[in-house]
C-alpha cells in the first residue's frame, strides 16, 4: 500500500523486527508467515479483509554510507598512507645497508648472507557501519491460498541475496568516494599552498581596474567621487561576478579554443576518464601538468618546480563540482539544496526524500551532470547560477522553502573553514550562494527603505497641501 503508514502497534509486521538473539546462527532472515490471515486477529487492513496469505521477511545490513564512516577512512587511509611511506623509506635504507656490508665482506674475502627480516604488515581499518532495517512484505490476498514452502523459499533466499549484496556494494562505494576524496585533498592542498595567492592578487586587481573605470565614468559625468559604501557594492558585485565565472562561462572558454569536447562529460560514470582530467581548466594548469610521479614528490619536501599557473581562468571550479556526482555520499548536503531553492532550480519534491525537506543526494546528483544537446538549460544547475542576479524586483511566486529567511537558516552553522577542508571547489559554490543571498537580502532592503521613504515623503507633501 504506497504512502500508507503503519504504526508500531499495528499488526504483526513489527514483531519481524524485535531482537532475536538466535538468529545470526539461523539459515535465513527471520521471517513471520500468516498461512491465513482472516484467521489472525492481529492482522491490520487499509481496506476490506480478502483471503490469503501473508509473509514478512526481515532484511537487516551493515550500511557504511554515513558521514561518519567516511571521515574516520580518510583519517585512517592517511594514517595507514603515511606509516607505509615511512616503511617504505626504511626498508630502501635497510636494503642500502645490507648491500654495503655485502660489498664490504666481498672485499674482505668473507661470505655474506643476507639477514632475513619481517616487516610489519599495514592495513586499512574495516568502515564503520550501522544497522539499517527494512521489512519485505508480501501476501496472496484474494487468492484464498496459502504461499508454497518453493515461493516462501525462493523469498527468503532472495532476501538474503539483497542483503550481502547490498553490504559488498556499499564497502565498494565507500572506498571509491574515500580515494577519490584522498586525491582531491591533495588537489587542494597544492592549491593552498601555492595558488590560492595569485588568485587573490588577480582579484584585487580587477576589483581596482572596476573601481577605476567607475570613478573614471563618473568624473566624465561631471558627477561626486564614488563613497565608500559605493566602492563597497562594487567590490562585492565584481566578487560576484569572477564567482559566477569561475562555475559558467562558455563564451570565455571558446575564446580560450576550449571546445565543448573538452569539458567533463562523465555523468554517472564511477571513474574519471585521464582525458577529462588533463583537459579541465579546473586545475588551471596552462601548459605544462603534473604527473603522478610529480605529485608524488610535491607531497615531500622537495618540491619540484610548479606547473604554469593561470589564474581565475574560466570555469575554474566547475568541473570539480559535476565530479561530485560520482559520490555516493555527500558532506554538506544542505549547500546544493539551498542553492536549488535560491535558484528556484527544482522543486522540493525533485531534490528530497518523499513529504521532507531531506536531501537525496540520488536525486541531487543528476542536476551536477554536464546536460546534452538535447536537453535545455533549465537542467544545468551551473547554468541557473550564471542566469541568476540579485538586483531589483521579482514577480515570481515563492514556496516557503525558497524564501530568503528559509535558505538563509537552512544554511546556519555551515562554516565556510569546515567546507574549505572537504573541498575548495565546495568551498567556492558556497561562497557564491552566501553572497548571492546576501546581496539578495540587502537588494530587498534597500528597496524596502526606499518604498518607505518615499511612502513618507508623498504623505509629507499631501499634509502640506492640506495646510494651505
Amino acid at each position: 500500500m504506497e504512502g500508507k503508514v503503519l504504526k508500531k502497534n499495528q499488526g504483526i509486521t513489527f514483531d519481524v523486527l524485535a531482537a532475536d538473539k538466535d538468529e545470526k546462527d539461523a539459515e535465513h532472515p527471520k521471517h513471520v508467515f500468516v498461512p491465513e490471515v482472516v484467521r489472525e486477529p492481529r492482522m491490520h487492513y487499509y481496506q476490506v479483509p480478502r483471503l490469503g496469505s501473508y509473509l514478512t521477511i526481515k532484511l537487516e545490513y551493515d550500511s557504511c554510507l554515513v558521514e561518519e564512516s567516511f571521515d574516520y577512512a580518510i583519517e585512517d587511509y592517511n594514517k595507514v598512507n603515511e606509516l607505509k611511506a615511512a616503511q617504505e623509506e626504511e626498508i630502501k635504507e635497510w636494503e642500502r645497508a645490507q648491500e654495503e656490508l655485502e660489498q664490504e665482506k666481498e672485499q674482505a674475502g668473507e661470505s655474506f648472507e643476507r639477514e632475513e627480516k619481517t616487516w610489519k604488515e599495514f592495513s586499512y581499518a574495516p568502515f564503520k557501519t550501522r544497522k539499517v532495517q527494512l521489512v519485505v512484505c508480501m501476501n496472496t490476498l484474494g487468492q484464498d491460498r496459502a504461499f508454497t514452502e518453493d515461493e516462501k523459499l525462493f523469498a527468503l533466499k532472495a532476501v538474503k541475496k539483497y542483503r550481502d549484496t547490498w553490504e559488498v556494494l556499499e564497502r565498494k562505494n565507500m572506498e571509491h568516494d574515500v580515494l577519490l576524496q584522498i586525491k582531491y585533498n591533495e588537489d587542494d592542498r597544492l592549491y593552498r599552498d601555492h595558488w590560492v595567492g595569485r588568485d587573490e592578487e588577480k582579484l584585487e586587481e580587477l576589483i581596482e581596474g572596476e573601481i577605476a573605470r567607475a570613478e573614471q565614468q563618473q568624473a566624465a559625468e561631471g558627477e561626486d567621487p564614488l563613497t565608500e559604501s559605493e566602492k563597497e557594492a562594487l567590490t562585492k558585485k565584481a566578487k560576484f561576478d569572477q564567482l559566477t565565472r569561475a562555475f559558467h562561462a562558455p563564451e570565455a572558454l571558446a575564446s580560450m579554443g576550449i571546445k565543448e569536447n573538452d569539458r567533463l562529460t562523465t555523468p554517472g560514470d564511477t571513474e574519471l576518464s585521464p582525458k577529462n582530467l588533463e583537459n579541465r581548466v579546473a586545475s588551471a594548469i596552462s601548459s605544462s601538468k603534473v604527473s603522478q610521479a610529480e605529485k608524488k614528490s610535491i607531497v615531500s619536501n622537495d618540491e619540484p618546480d610548479l606547473p604554469d599557473y593561470d589564474p581565475l581562468v574560466p570555469e575554474q571550479w566547475l568541473p570539480r563540482c559535476r565530479e561530485f556526482q560520482t559520490f555516493h555520499l555527500m558532506k554538506f548536503p544542505r549547500i546544493f539544496q539551498s542553492l536549488t531553492y535560491l535558484l528556484k532550480f527544482q522543486d522540493r519534491a525533485a531534490i528530497c526524500e518523499t513529504d521532507t525537506n531531506k536531501l537525496s543526494w540520488k536525486k541531487m546528483k543528476t542536476f551536477l551532470s554536464n546536460p546534452t544537446p538535447e536537453e535545455e538549460d533549465s537542467f544545468d544547475l551551473f547554468s541557473a547560477m550564471a542566469q541568476y542576479t540579485p538586483f531589483g524586483a521579482k514577480d515570481d511566486e515563492y514556496t516557503e522553502y525558497q524564501k530568503l529567511n528559509f535558505i538563509r537558516n537552512n544554511i546556519h552553522g555551515i562554516e565556510d573553514e569546515i567546507v574549505d577542508d572537504f573541498s575548495v571547489a565546495l568551498g567556492k559554490l558556497y561562497r557564491w550562494l552566501q553572497t548571492a543571498l546576501d546581496m539578495r537580502i540587502e537588494d530587498v532592503e534597500s528597496r524596502r527603505k526606499q518604498k518607505t521613504s518615499e511612502k513618507e515623503m508623498r504623505e509629507e507633501a499631501l499634509e502640506r497641501e492640506k495646510e494651505r
